[in-house]
């Protein structure tokens, strides 16, 4: 589907959808109850499906076949989540996928799953390099592929990742784990980002019953060649808000707290203790939270000159995605909350250059960068290399629609740098409260990325004539309903011929 959106400001109230991530891990957890008798085949109330959550559920379904076929379609958190819940129990699995699923990595789940029991065969085009997860050609959109057949029960013991890599390698493994016959850890090897997603994935475990606990390990300058570790506190998932301090000494205690705690995480690195044998109990009253990661769209639309109030949204959820609200204070918008509604108006106040590390929070990149278009002064932003693998290179597709809308962007290795405007000075020579000129209008493309897609629209506030976006079918993966309630608030959009 290509749209034409004629530039206009958005304006007026918009309710948050349900989270996506939240969704996926309830889904997983109520399974797990009901398989095990501690929940109800209820299928979990979600107001707005997309495509990523019914991939999730329909392999969810499979988990009732003595073979099953998990089709985990475009979804990356799909897989992930999947493999070790399925090989937990499984004796053999295959999954499949399409789009640009099997091009995205596996390889350091499937070599930590090798090592407790499974063993993996890649199927067809799959077959990659030193076992990695990486097509020469990605599948065709909605064109199902099978991307492995895993053979073998996973086995509890001591299990081995990177922090850096993938939250939902570790999400995978904290679900499965606590379903085997034998007691578990699980070593992040590196400091952990997208801390976020896994504080989630704890609070749902928690909320069925599941017993995990955190080891925090300071590692300092002095030990780090040695690779000697300090533990200096626990934290048990049933017991998330207190910290049960077990320093080896009073001055390893100093000045210790949780927010000391995810303030210096580079110094630390994080042992999940998990026991095995837990069975899942659904609690009453399921719900999911509204979406920061969705809401930010909106947001950033009221910053570049809307008039925006967002409601459903949780201040205190673990969503990292709620970052936005800092980024965009930080840049100089002025936001105003009432309980769970958030209210921007971009006429508040100008935007100026910010630098914004990404590494808690990589999915906000695409519309972050749009909001530093309608910024004085140079932004960029670090930290944010993992999204080179997602539905798309990320930072090259958000760099080349910019650039198409007149953007003077460029990428580095990690991130994005957008550059201030030589015009954009006032006559004293300084830019710092002088509004950023406009966009120009241009045919972009969506690189069949939702987020693309989406940034793409909202860039369209503050252009000066007229975007059409190619392949704009694309939010069907996270926010079918986006256009819908991006013309309900006031945008216009015309739907061209193929």
């Amino acid at each position: 589907m290509n749209i034409k959106i004629t530039p206009q400001q958005l304006n007026g109230t918009i309710e948050a959808i349900p989270s996506k991530s939240h969704a996926h891990r309830l889904l997983i957890a109520q399974k797990l109850a009901a398989l095990q008798g501690g929940g109800q085949e209820d299928p979990l109330a979600i107001p707005t499906f997309s495509e990523d959550i019914d991939a999730t559920k329909g392999c969810l379904a499979q988990l009732d076949e003595e073979l099953p076929r998990f089709d985990c379609r475009e979804s990356g958190s799909t897989i992930r989540f999947m493999i070790p819940v399925a090989m937990a129990l499984k004796d053999e699995a295959v999954f499949a996928g399409s789009g640009k699923l099997p091009q995205r990595p596996l390889s350091p789940l499937m070599e930590e799953m090798e090592r407790h029991g499974c063993s993996f065969e890649m199927l067809a085009a799959a077959k990659g390099a030193a076992g990695a997860l990486n097509c020469a050609k990605a599948s065709e959109r909605g064109v199902t592929s099978e991307i492995c057949r895993i053979r073998g029960r996973l086995q509890p013991g001591k299990y081995e990742l990177a922090g850096n890599i993938s939250s939902q390698f570790i999400t995978g493994l904290l679900f499965a784990l606590p379903l085997l016959n034998g007691d578990s850890s699980l070593q992040l090897t590196t400091k952990l980002e997208s801390a976020g997603y896994v504080d989630l994935t704890l609070q749902v475990l928690r909320e069925f019953g599941i017993e995990i606990r955190e080891v925090w390990e300071k590692i300092t300058d002095e030990d780090a060649n040695a690779g000697k570790k300090v533990v200096i506190s626990e934290r048990a998932a049933e017991q998330a808000d207190s910290l049960s301090l077990t320093a080896n000494s009073e001055a390893d205690l100093e000045g210790i707290s949780e927010a000391n705690l995810e303030s210096n995480s580079e110094n630390y690195l994080i042992r999940y203790e998990i026991p095995g044998n837990q069975i899942y109990r659904e609690p009453e009253g399921l719900k999911v939270e509204g979406d920061w990661s969705n809401a930010a769209f909106w947001l950033v639309a009221g910053a570049l000159g809307g008039n925006i109030t967002c409601t459903g949204l949780n201040p205190d959820s673990t969503q990292r995605d709620k970052e936005i609200v800092t980024v965009l204070e930080k840049m100089g918008a002025k936001i105003e909350r009432e309980n769970t509604a958030y209210h921007i108006a971009g006429n508040d106040a100008p935007l100026h250059g910010e630098t914004v590390s990404a590494a808690q929070f990589p999915d906000l990149v695409p519309v972050m960068a749009v909001a530093m278009t309608g910024a004085s002064g140079t932004s960029s932003i670090t930290n944010a290399e993992r999204l080179r693998i997602k539905e798309s290179d990320r930072l090259a597709t958000v760099c080349d629609f910019l650039t198409i809308l007149g953007t003077d962007i460029r990428q580095t290795e990690d991130g994005l740098i957008i550059h201030e405007n030589k015009n954009n000075t006032d006559p004293s020579g300084t830019a710092a409260h002088c509004p950023a000129p406009p966009l120009s209008g241009g045919t972009v493309s969506s690189h069949n990325d939702h987020r693309i897609a989406m940034a793409a629209a909202v860039a369209s506030c503050r252009a000066d004539g007229p975007i059409v976006i190619t392949g704009a079918e694309a939010v069907k993966k996270s926010y079918p309903d986006f256009f819908t309630d991006f013309v309900k608030l006031g945008g216009k959009i015309e739907i061209l011929e193929d």
